[in-house]
Parts: structure tokens; sequence; C-alpha cells
């Protein structure tokens, strides 16, 4: 985002004085971002396209085919930028979507074997007058359900 803003920034700069400016000249910094001025760049870039223009008759459409030619460059450079920032953002995405389906699933089991220990409790559990095997084995139908829901709507589980 921040190196489309400055790109259109600079042809933006550039069509302003345009006009005025018989050179165009064009070089990428050390961070990558890639400049159009009608200045010579800093002296510490050593790389750098000067873009002559050649000045015809000023009813002719094709007055600036350097200008014509840098603004083409930086439209598709900007147009290469926004879809790399497109492409990433939607790498993104599916990297979180993964990571929480992951994390998802790795909830669900972890719920799975609680309510599997509970049963293997209860079944431990003796029977007694207070403890009847009716209470029992409702207390682990009712988990087995838990678990039986859990299966059929994981995303209720959570």
């Amino acid at each position: 985002m921040k190196s489309t803003i400055i790109v259109f920034l600079s042809l933006w700069l550039c069509m302003i004085t345009g006009a005025y400016a018989d050179t165009i000249y064009t070089w990428t910094d050390h961070d990558g971002t890639q400049h159009y001025s009608n200045t010579p760049p800093p002296e510490d870039i050593k790389q750098f396209k000067a873009l002559e223009s050649k000045e015809t008759s000023e009813s002719s459409p094709a007055r600036r085919p350097g200008y014509d030619r840098m603004v083409q460059q930086s439209t598709t450079e900007a147009d290469r930028i926004e879809q790399q920032r497109r492409d990433r953002e939607k790498a993104l995405e599916n990297e979180r979507m993964r990571a929480d389906r992951i994390r998802r699933k790795a909830q669900i089991e972890s719920k799975r074997r609680a309510l599997e220990q509970k049963i293997e409790a209860i079944q431990k559990r003796a029977v007694s007058p207070s403890y009847p095997q009716g209470m029992k084995a409702a207390q682990i139908q009712q988990i087995q359900n838990q678990i039986k829901q859990l299966e059929e709507h994981p995303a209720n589980g959570q």
C-alpha cells in the first residue's frame, strides 16, 4: 500500500511538473520503491534512466513520448504492486483460515477426550443405593449425546 501511494504521488508530481521538464528520471531506491522525477536522483543512486522528451509541434498529441512511456510504466508498476498486495492478503487470509481450522479441530478433539474420560470415570464408579445403575447409565448416555452433538455440529463444541 505504501509503495502504491509513493508511485501514484510520484506520478502526480511528474504530471504537474511534466509540462516544464525536458528530461524525466526514473530509478529504484534501496527499499525497492520506484521513483520518477524531473530532477536527477540522489547522488547515492548509481543506476537510473533518463527519458528525454523530444519537443514537436504544439498540436501534436505525441509531443512527449518519454512522458507517455513513463506514465505507462508507472501505471503498470502500480497495478503490479496492487496485485502483489492482494495476493499477499489472500495468502494471509488462507493461512488464518487454515490455522483456525486446525485450532478448532484440536479444541474439539480435546473436548472429546475429556468427555470420554468422564465416561470412563463413571463406568469405574461402583453402584450403590445412592448411586443406582439407572443413574449411572443416564449420566453415560448424557455424555455420549454430548459427544454425538460435538461430532455432528463441531462449531457448537467450542
